[in-house]
């Protein structure tokens, strides 16, 4: 084996790797300047307006060349030597065997082990050869096995390793900090002096001669140690243990995870300055951005005011100098004069400057700006998407480690804190817009007014000798003229001190994006933002543990009252039996004064008022509000039936929930492209006739067959039938289901033809579906779930806004008293005594809509041709119903199972006399308990929620 050949070779293996990884950084180093000069050439053909697109392109720039961050290991960072060395190194012999050099039995050793036994062996190697020497013959050798490849391994390989990394290290930080020098000059905005100044060629070059030195001085004292340790190893002075194969094997590991740790450390202090350089880069974009559409919006800000000047406040002005200008001489015919004044100020003033004037005004193009740069700042925000990486410990200057760095987002640290203060102040500032605008406008408004009451009045004067009309109509005018300079001081101030205002934000929220090029600040944000989510978290898992607790609380508490009811139930018969007094005719007495009252209040309002909460289906789509979930059931069921399924809905919801008003908004909104059949239940009630009779002709298939009707239907081109208040079909008796059976048939056999769509009140149901199963029949049982908060609202402040009223909202005393409350501006009491209303009717209404409207109507306290008064929302007391018999409970579950009833058929339900029940019904009648509407008697609305709650209470219903 030729070992200097050998040796050469690695030599010049290791030479060839090192010089391809400095001319691998040379060329990405030359890139970089030659792109960043490309780039500075674009710019200076483009001035200043291309500020933002340079910095991108830079950024772009640097993601291509610089350093990424990676877990580099030694097999692929230096593939090309290691499959070189490796190659040596299979050639090397194992091991050989060899003649010791005479110099180990000569002088001293410098292991301490050498210095013990290498007397004893010189010792011994002289007698052994003592005899040869007598009888002159040459001495037998001493052989010494050398393990060659394990000790070319550990001195080529294991040995040079460190130094390896070494090199490693200085290729980085050559390239880190020439490319750094290029960061210092682009940061200076010099881009006028020539970037020349980075030389790199003469950096590499340095480098190059330094790795090269470096490299030969330790070749050199390799080869010398290899030579060396050749002569000793396998003696007592280089023991061959030391060069075990396992150990050899297990240092190679050691050496390799070390170069990696060091390799991978340095990369990422290059890693770490080229991210802090990305970082300033995306930072200086979005603010030179930020700052060029502030500019943009100024501009047109200024252009639209002084287009309101020039086209609008100006010609204003002029007119009314001129007009003034007519009435200032002396000999004028003035009743003419005026007659032409008004015709001018109608033709001329109003139709061609205040009316377009105020238009200009109204389209809120200030306004409509604001929100596009709102838009278009959110938009260049939302652009950032990289994350980068950090040094955790301010102090540390490297290595750093991967545990040492930590990964940050610009777009989180900007979303944390910074943008929701500008969102804040824009709002703020669009609001401020918004007032000013109304309040030009009705200042506008005024100068029609002023002119027009100075001019009427001078004519009504003419013939008055004591009154002086010129001189009304000259200081009208006069008014109107400082009216519009007022006008236009106005406008100019407040324009200028909104665009000082929006300077000033503008400033604040670039400086606050300005400090995320300081690492401290991110770490700061990134800490606070950490500690934020923490506590929404903590705040999350609070939340769910109320809400299992608050479920549960809710359980105790509806068992409580449900044992409070009946106690007081049993109290109140055992006190009736026990002391005779007439506390059940007081306690409905109570019923009878609560709906006089109620009726009364409700009468006194506006005729115009008391319409638009009227209880009746609405036929109009403005007013209608929520119920999304059960549109988007329904309309999954109308898609099932149109590709040819069996489908079917049924709605179910209380009575006056809402039922009829969704049937007709969703026959609206469909997309109904069949012959639509619409009835109710009640129809069928008052008809006279049979099921069959009535149903086959109310959908022009007259038969008197069930069976003929399922055929007809079938044979038929497909339909939509809508047949509402089933709970009119049937009656609780024996044999009251034969009707409703009949027609059950009729749709559960015809779903393929006709797509079915169906009501029925809540009690009719659950009666219905313990009896009968009935929901069996349909294939989409559709439940209104209870209105939110703030459906109720929109549902009622819809209708108040029709009628023109402003509504102001009336605390009552505890709220009066309440601290927070009193903290609150009028705006924000006005929004808080609004939710805490609708919050409280909606809890006491449960969605029951009818309610709602009447409840609403009750707590009206004043109102005039401004507005109304609401007062704080004051459950009434029902626990005066809890007295009642249950012979008339058992009328009123009648009543709301079947949705009305006549006497004689309430009679047949509850097994009693016509003549004793109709005495009955009248006493609650005149109690204000149900009404007769001529079809039936009916349940009052406005006890609907107490009679449930009473029901509830007397286990009559669930």
């Amino acid at each position: 084996m030729d070992y200097n050949k050998a040796q050469a070779e690695w030599h010049q293996s290791i030479e060839r790797d090192l010089n391809e990884k400095i001319d691998e950084i040379a060329d990405r180093l030359h890139a970089i300047q030659s792109g960043f000069e490309s780039i500075i050439g674009q710019r200076g053909t483009k001035k200043k307006r291309d500020e933002t697109n340079f910095k991108l392109l830079l950024l772009d720039l640097l993601r291509n060349h610089c350093t990424e961050l990676s877990a580099g290991n030694f097999e692929s960072v230096h593939y090309n030597w290691w499959d070189t060395y490796l190659s040596i190194s299979s050639e090397m012999p194992a091991k050989i065997k060899k003649r010791q050099h005479p110099e180990r039995f000569t002088g001293s050793s410098t292991s301490t082990k050498g210095r013990i036994l290498k007397p004893f062996k010189i010792f011994f190697f002289n007698l052994g050869n003592l005899p040869l020497k007598l009888f002159k013959k040459t001495p037998k050798p001493w052989m010494h096995v050398v393990k060659v490849r394990p000790l070319f391994n550990r001195i080529f390989f294991c040995d040079f390793l460190p130094h390896l990394a070494r090199y490693d290290q200085l290729i980085t930080k050559t390239f880190t900090e020439v490319a750094l020098e290029i960061k210092i000059w682009e940061e200076s905005g010099r881009f006028d002096d020539s970037l020349e100044s980075v030389d790199v060629d003469s950096s590499v070059k340095v480098l190059r001669k330094r790795i090269k030195k470096e490299l030969n001085e330790y070749y050199d004292s390799a080869i010398k140690r290899f030579e060396n340790e050749m002569l000793l190893a396998g003696t007592i002075e280089y023991d061959n243990h030391r060069l075990r194969e396992s150990n050899e094997r297990d240092r190679i590991l050691r050496e390799k995870k070390k170069w990696s740790e060091s390799y991978n450390s340095w990369n990422n202090v290059a890693f770490i300055e080229f991210e802090d350089w990305r970082s300033d880069l995306e930072i200086q974009s979005l603010i030179l951005s930020v700052n060029e559409l502030a500019k943009t919006y100024q501009n047109k800000s200024k252009k639209w005011k002084d287009t309101l000047v020039k086209s609008f406040i100006q010609e204003m002005s002029s007119y009314v100098e001129d007009e003034l200008k007519k009435f200032q001489h002396k000999n004028i015919d003035l009743e003419k004069e005026i007659k032409a004044s008004q015709y001018r100020l109608n033709k001329e003033f109003n139709m061609k400057l205040l009316l377009p004037f105020q238009d200009s005004l109204s389209k809120n193009s200030l306004l409509n700006m604001l929100d596009q740069l709102d838009y278009e700042i959110r938009s260049r925000i939302d652009g950032i998407s990289e994350n980068y990486y950090v040094v955790k410990d301010a102090d540390n200057e490297g290595p750093y480690r991967g545990s040492d760095m930590v990964k940050v987002s610009n777009l989180d640290l900007i979303s944390f804190e910074i943008r929701p203060k500008l969102t804040r102040a824009l709002e703020k500032i669009k609001s401020e817009v918004r007032n000013n605008i109304v309040s030009w406008t009705q200042e506008v408004g005024d100068l029609d007014e002023i002119i027009t009451y100075s001019l009427n009045t001078a004519i009504s004067e003419i013939d008055n000798e004591n009154a002086e009309p010129q001189k009304m109509v000259i200081e009208g005018i006069e008014r109107s003229v400082r009216k519009v300079q007022s006008i236009q001081e106005q406008l100019e101030k407040t324009h200028l001190s909104h665009l000082e205002e929006f300077n000033g934000e503008i400033q604040l929220f670039t400086s606050e994006i300005d400090k995320l090029t300081d690492n401290d600040n991110v770490r700061s944000l990134q800490f606070r933002l950490s500690k934020a989510r923490a506590i929404e978290k903590s705040e999350e898992y609070k939340k769910r543990l109320r809400a299992k607790w608050g479920n549960w609380r809710l359980v105790l508490l509806n068992l409580f009252k449900v044992v409070w009811n009946r106690t007081k139930r049993i109290y109140g018969r055992l006190r009736g039996n026990i002391i005779l007094s007439e506390a059940t005719g007081e306690n409905i007495r109570g019923v009878s004064d609560f709906i006089s009252a109620s009726d009364e209040k409700i009468a006194s309002l506006p005729l115009m008022y008391r319409r638009l909460y009227a209880i009746e289906p609405l036929t109009n789509d403005f007013l209608f509000e929520g119920r999304e979930k059960e549109i988007k059931s329904v309309a999954e069921s109308f898609e099932a039936w149109k590709i040819g399924r069996y489908a079917s809905a049924l709605l179910v919801g209380e009575k006056w929930s809402g039922l009829t008003t969704l049937v007709e908004h969703l026959q609206n909104n469909l997309p109904i492209q069949v012959p639509v059949s619409r009835f109710s239940g009640k129809q069928y009630k008052y008809s006279g006739k049979s099921m069959i009779e009535w149903f086959s002709e109310s959908i022009d298939c007259p038969t008197t067959s069930a069976s003929e009707l399922i055929s007809k239907l079938n044979e038929s081109p497909g339909r939509m039938i809508i047949l509402e208040d089933i709970q009119h079909l049937f009656i609780r008796k024996i044999g009251g289901l034969k009707d409703l059976n009949d027609i059950l048939r009729v749709i559960s056999s015809t779903q393929k033809k006709v797509f079915w769509l169906s009501s029925i009140s809540l009690l009719a149901f659950r009666y219905l579906e313990k009896t009968m199963r009935l929901s069996g029949v349909f294939s989409y049982v559709v439940h209104l779930e209870e209105l939110k908060d703030d459906d109720v609202r929109a549902i009622i402040l819809k209708r108040n806004r029709i009628s023109g009223f402003e509504i102001k909202y009336e605390p009552d005393e505890r709220i009066l008293s309440d601290k927070k409350f009193k903290k609150l501006d009028e705006k924000g009491k006005q929004q808080y005594l609004e939710a805490r209303f609708f919050r409280q009717l909606n809890s006491f209404s449960k969605s029951n809509i009818s309610m709602a409207l009447q409840y609403w109507l009750l707590s009206t306290r004043e109102i005039d041709q401004h507005g109304i008064v609401i007062s704080a929302f004051q459950p009434p007391d029902f626990s005066f119903l809890y007295h009642m018999d249950d012979s008339r409970c058992h009328i009123l579950y009648a009543l709301l199972l079947h949705d009305g009833l006549e006497t004689r058929e309430l009679a047949d339900v509850l097994y009693t006399s016509y003549s004793n029940l109709d005495r009955v019904l009248l006493e609650m009648e005149e109690d204000g308990l149900i009404g007769h509407d001529g079809q039936g008697y009916r349940i009052n609305t406005l006890i609907f929620r107490p009679a449930i709650q009473l029901l509830q209470s007397r286990n009559m219903i669930l």
